[in-house]
């Protein structure tokens, strides 16, 4: 018995001629159709999904899910130092066919399908080699273990990372103390503590640091630590003063200093006095303008300038002049230094202010003499009129004992 599909059977038919075509519905009307059975037809269509969590992701993407920080955790401030999971690979060390126990061997699998002269390979179960388990967790521990960061040499302490030992004959000093705060998104204005320090042996070494903490005394730790760590030399002058004027400015504020002799002391700014008196300088005038309250940029400017000195040699190297200074003491002029590769200017050098040159050619506004009270009176104009005739005794004596004219 032939079995003809329904729609087969309606092509055939319809490209036939009309006679024929009659007969052959006839005769195919007779017969019963016989249909493939359905279940053959569905065994061929098997259902596959390709796309999976284990095959859509990678393996940074599932250690996030389980190691990572929320959206809701990241906005109050969770995770910031990293996570303490640490993301490991479980499949280093591990083999196809290795079980706890024993190890199997597929050919073509985990194992060769010939060796030597063609010889196959055959499937086989072994017992695992003593201490083999170690070798594995070993090599796993060799990429993973903790390693110790390095730290910069300026963070190291006396002992390592650590600043266990004291620092003798060095003093610190907190210039500024105050409470900062800065507005957050979730926990809205959010306090904490910022400290100036400063930390100097007297000799000429100094250093500063700023430090802020949620608490005040880690602040001031911090800060003290951080400036031990900074040091900086600073060469004066007769190791009394400096070397020469100087203005520095950052922001709005202003600072001009000028040295002083011996036996002037400290005039200037408390905070400038206190890094004075670290450095070791005893003799000194600064006057401060703009921004005198910030502490911070006043500190800055002294430093700055201080950093930035040129003893005489460094200008006479510079210049290719001799530096010669002309004391009111003495009265006699005194080389202080030459340049170092003995090549001496020979042309005059017309106009030159030192303090103009180290003051960027600005001058520092003095106010006027006050007139005393008794300058106005008659009695003193009749005294001034008398000593007229020994107006400048003083500064000719001198002058005479410079030429060798008078005995000393």
């Amino acid at each position: 018995m032939l079995a003809i599909p329904n729609s087969l059977r309606n092509i055939l038919v319809n490209r036939l001629s009309p006679l024929l075509r009659g007969c052959i519905h006839k005769e195919l009307n007779s017969q019963k159709t016989v249909c493939p059975a359905p279940v053959a037809m569905m065994s061929l269509a098997l259902s596959s999904r390709y796309s999976s969590t284990f095959t859509n992701m990678s393996l940074g993407q599932l250690w996030d899910g389980c190691s990572g920080v929320s959206n809701a955790g990241k906005k109050k401030g969770r995770g910031k130092r990293g996570s303490s999971k640490r993301v490991v690979n479980i499949h280093l060390g591990k083999r196809l066919g290795y079980s706890k126990h024993k190890k199997y061997i597929y050919p073509g699998l985990n194992a060769n399908v010939l060796v030597g002269d063609n010889e196959r390979v055959k499937m086989a179960v072994l017992e695992k080699e003593e201490g083999e388990d170690e070798t594995l967790l070993a090599l796993r521990d060799k990429f993973y273990k903790f390693a110790r960061t390095k730290r910069f040499p300026l963070e190291r302490g006396w002992s390592g990372a650590k600043l266990p030992d004291n620092f003798d004959g060095f003093d610190s000093r907190i210039l500024e103390f105050k409470t900062v705060s800065h507005m957050t998104g979730n926990l809205g204005r959010k306090h904490s503590f910022s400290a100036l320090v400063v930390v100097g042996n007297g000799k000429g070494l100094v250093g500063t640091a700023v430090a802020k903490s949620s608490l005040g005394q880690p602040a001031i730790r911090k800060a003290k630590n951080t400036a031990a760590q900074r040091l900086q030399y600073v060469n004066l002058k007769e190791n009394r003063t400096i070397w020469h004027d100087f203005h520095v400015k950052i922001g709005a504020t202003r600072l001009i200093a000028t040295p002083k002799p011996e036996g002037y002391g400290l005039v200037c700014h408390r905070a400038i006095r206190t890094i004075a008196q670290c450095v070791g300088i005893k003799d000194l005038y600064c006057k401060v303008e703009g921004r005198t309250k910030n502490i911070q940029n006043v500190a800055g400017c002294f430093l700055q300038g201080l950093l930035n000195m040129e003893t005489h040699q460094n200008l006479a190297d510079k210049t290719n002049y001799y530096v010669v200074e002309l004391s009111p003491k003495y009265n006699v002029p005194s080389v202080l230094a030459e340049p170092s590769d003995g090549a001496v200017k020979e042309e005059p050098l017309e106009h030159f202010d030192l303090k103009r040159h180290y003051m960027d050619g600005k001058t520092l506004l003095r106010k006027g003499r006050k007139v005393r009270f008794y300058e106005r009176l008659n009695s003193y104009h009749m005294q001034k009129i008398n000593k007229l005739k020994f107006r400048n005794q003083h500064k000719l004596a001198i002058q005479r004992q410079a030429s060798s004219i008078e005995l000393m």
